[in-house]
C-alpha cells in the first residue's frame, strides 16, 4: 500500500467507485430518488431498465447507494442486472456495501450479486464489497458480508491490500477485530511487504496498532 499521497489516491479511488453526477435520463432519477411510482411507470412505458449513465451507473446502482430497498427490488423483479457494472467496475453491491445499507446488501447477494466482485479502476482494481465497507467504516455490513462468503484476505490490484490492510490505514479499529476475530490473515503482506501492523504504525492509528499487537501481529 503506498503511503506518500494515499489519501488523495483512496478519495479518488472511492470517487470513482461510488459517486455518479452524471445525467441519463427520468428512470435514474427516480431509482435516486426513491420514487417507486415513477420507477414503476417509466418501466411500464419502456424505459430501458440497464441504461448507464455517463458514469456508466444504472438505475440499480442509484437506488442501492440510496438504500431504497423497495426499488432496488422491484428493479430486480423487472430484470435489472444484479452485477452491473459502473466504468469503475463498481456493482451495486459496492455501493450498497459502501453507504451500510445492509437491508439492500442482502437483498442484491440472496438475488444472486457476487459477494467477491472486484473493481476494475485504473487506480486500485481488485477492490471488493468488503474492501468498500472497510474504507467506509461501516462494521456491521462488514460482519454480514463475511456471514455470506466474502474473501477475507482478497488483495486489491494496485497496492496489494487487504480489507485488514485498509482497516489499519484508515484508524478503524472495529472492523479491523472483527477481520482478525474471524480469520484475516493477520500479518499479510502488501506489495510493499508490509503488515497491517507496520501500516496502523506508521499513519499513527494507535488503537488499531494495539489491538493488532494483543492478537499477536507482527
Amino acid at each position: 500500500m503506498k503511503i506518500r499521497g494515499i489519501s488523495i489516491v483512496l478519495a479518488a479511488i472511492l470517487s470513482a467507485f461510488v459517486f455518479s453526477t452524471a445525467q441519463a435520463g427520468p428512470l435514474h432519477e427516480a431509482a435516486k430518488a426513491g420514487d417507486l411510482a415513477q420507477v414503476e411507470k417509466y418501466l411500464s412505458e419502456g424505459a430501458d431498465i440497464n441504461k448507464a449513465d455517463d458514469s456508466g451507473a444504472t438505475p440499480l446502482h442509484l437506488a442501492a447507494f440510496a438504500g431504497h430497498r423497495s426499488v432496488v427490488s422491484l428493479l430486480l423483479d423487472r430484470g435489472a442486472d444484479v452485477d452491473s457494472r459502473n466504468q469503475a467496475g463498481g456493482t451495486p453491491l459496492h455501493w450498497a456495501a459502501f453507504e451500510g445499507h445492509i437491508g439492500v446488501a442482502e437483498l442484491l447477494i440472496n438475488r444472486g450479486a457476487n459477494v467477491n466482485a472486484v473493481s476494475n479502476t485504473q487506480l486500485s482494481s481488485g477492490l471488493t464489497p468488503l474492501h468498500a465497507a472497510t474504507m467506509s467504516n461501516q462494521a456491521d455490513m462488514a460482519g454480514m458480508l463475511i456471514d455470506k462468503g466474502a474473501m477475507l484476505n482478497a488483495k486489491d490490484s494496485k497496492h496489494g491490500g487487504t480489507p485488514l490492510h485498509w482497516a489499519a490505514f484508515r484508524g478503524h479499529s472495529e472492523i479491523a477485530e472483527i477481520l482478525v476475530s474471524r480469520g484475516a490473515n493477520i500479518n499479510a503482506r502488501n506489495n510493499r511487504r508490509s503488515t497491517p501492523l507496520s501500516v496502523a504504525v506508521s499513519q499513527r492509528k494507535q488503537g488499531v496498532a494495539a489491538m493488532l499487537q494483543n492478537y499477536g501481529a507482527e
